[in-house]
């Protein structure tokens, strides 16, 4: 694709009445800038795109504090159910 293009380039440069060799320059310099844009726009894409091990890793995040999220609410229901437990005997010890 890149060469259909530069081969237009350089024949409507020639037809155009610039010199061979300067016709060339200019194909090969727009061809230079081509390939560097696409480079930049290459490593932009890789820097945003969202891996397997991205995901991998998102993953062990997630799962992490998920384990904490339940452990932090199973220490809460024991600790809500202890002083419930101690509730229940003050108050049966009161009325007995």
């Amino acid at each position: 694709m890149t060469m259909t293009t530069n081969l237009h380039i350089y024949e409507a440069l020639t037809e155009a009445g610039v010199k061979p060799d300067t016709a060339r320059n200019v194909e090969r310099a727009l061809e230079a800038r081509v390939s560097q844009g696409e480079d930049r726009v290459l490593s932009n894409l890789k820097d945003k795109m969202f891996t397997k091990a991205d995901g991998e890793a998102l993953r062990g995040e997630i799962k992490a504090e998920l384990y904490k999220a339940l452990n932090d609410q199973t220490l809460r229901l024991i600790g809500v159910q202890i002083a419930g437990f101690g509730l229940l005997f003050a108050a049966l010890k009161l009325f007995h």
